[in-house]
């Protein structure tokens, strides 16, 4: 595609969709905390790191840093092949998995923003409590996931919808970013395995992923990076044109969200100390995928300032390939 399209944006996505808006009164003070923390790192040169300014966090100060950890996360990567995706995420494995050891001079700095991550996540909860467990099984899972991106980009491999589900529900890094949402909850490994929970997860991390690949995907088609996009997929395997895809995406997405209202009906009640942690933590889910989409057209990410027009308009503007808008500074010189 080497010329401008102006594509219609699914006009609905979410259905009957219970949860709204919301923004934490905290957010300011929050928002500059985080984009300091991430700074202080100094990940990109002076034109990305002006890009990661406009760049908007999470409401809450850890899930804001996580989220500034996966966009550096996501740069290095982006631009890699597998055997370079590799070696970064080897790093930040380690980083995880060892947070007291420090980390070499001269590695690529993603280490030490990961390890600075872990060492303040783990101090909110108690040793040994599982959603510390699941955060690092998710994580893991996440790099995998972004190595084989990497593989699949390299060779232009296109998977079928369900393959690249599968595929895409680990390397958003959403799952670690819902093990947030159980800080502090203390809820049983048989309640959070019930099929229900695991549904519900399951349908929220699609519905984040799907809405993602939407709205960021001109964004990518200028990069080059689209074969890692489910846009892209559908057009691929259902032979659609782009706006046909984006129409069947948007219908499949409020299908996803329909499950994910009826499967609520099916969560048991474990008492009513359990069940108060399991409603706040299904609302955490519900709010998370509510509170992505928000974030898509208020931050400037995807749509730079005109993400309130957009949204409104639900026109948007595909551009040519190969128009990277900024760059990470001295990567292949650092490890």
């Amino acid at each position: 595609m080497e010329h401008q399209v102006v594509i219609s944006l699914p006009a609905e996505m979410l259905g009957q969709w219970p949860w709204t808006r919301l923004l934490s009164e905290h957010y300011g003070e929050i928002k500059a905390e985080s984009a300091a923390w991430i700074e202080s790192f100094r990940p990109f040169d002076e034109i990305g790191m002006n890009a990661l300014r406009r760049c908007d966090g999470s409401i809450i100060l850890l899930g804001s840093d996580l989220i500034n950890l996966l966009f550096v996360i996501d740069e290095y990567t982006d631009i890699e092949d597998r055997a370079g995706a590799e070696r970064i995420c080897k790093v930040v494995k380690d980083a995880f998995h060892n947070p007291s050891k420090s980390r070499p001079e001269g590695e690529v700095c993603v280490g030490t923003i990961a390890r600075d991550f872990w060492l303040r996540a783990k101090s909110l909860v108690a040793p040994g409590d599982s959603c510390l467990k699941h955060f690092l099984d998710g994580w893991d899972a996440y790099m995998d996931a972004v190595i084989q991106e990497a593989h699949d980009r390299d060779k232009t491999r296109y998977r079928t919808l369900h393959d690249y589900l599968l595929l895409r529900r680990n390397s958003g890094g959403v799952y670690p970013s819902l093990a947030l949402a159980e800080f502090g909850l203390g809820l049983p490994e048989e309640v959070w395995n019930h099929p229900a929970l695991a549904s519900l997860r399951e349908k929220s991390v699609d519905l984040i992923s799907i809405h993602n690949d939407i709205y960021s995907f001109a964004r990518e088609m200028s990069r080059g990076l689209t074969v890692h996009n489910s846009v892209d997929v559908v057009m691929h395997e259902r032979n659609l044109p782009l706006q046909a895809a984006m129409d069947w995406l948007g219908n499949y997405c409020i299908e996803i969200a329909n499950d994910f209202l009826r499967e609520l009906s099916n969560v048991p009640s474990w008492g009513k100390g359990i069940d108060e942690g399991v409603a706040s933590y299904i609302h955490t889910l519900g709010q998370w995928v509510q509170g992505s989409y928000d974030w898509t057209f208020e931050a400037s990410r995807y749509f730079g300032s005109a993400g309130l027009e957009i949204k409104k308009s639900r026109l948007l503007t595909v551009l040519p390939s190969h128009t990277r808008g900024y760059h990470v500074a001295g990567l292949r010189d650092r490890g």
